[in-house]
């Protein structure tokens, strides 16, 4: 194999694990939520907060309690 696959091999399994991470603990939240406030539990519901957690992992200031 390649270098050029592999790089490429490499960079498809890490981000099918980073999703599959956010996904897992997103996962976990849902079942909290509909949990707590009595919801049926949706596949909407659980595509929701997959979005927020994305984009409040991507847009959050990573620095912010810095000193």
């Amino acid at each position: 194999m390649s270098n050029y696959n592999g790089t490429l091999f490499r960079i498809f399994f890490i981000f099918l694990f980073l999703i599959s991470f956010w996904a897992s603990i997103s996962f976990v939240v849902f079942l909290c939520v509909t949990y707590l406030f009595n919801l049926n539990a949706s596949l909407s519901i659980l595509i929701y907060i997959l979005v927020a957690i994305l984009f409040i992992r991507v847009f959050y200031p990573k620095f912010i309690f810095r000193n």
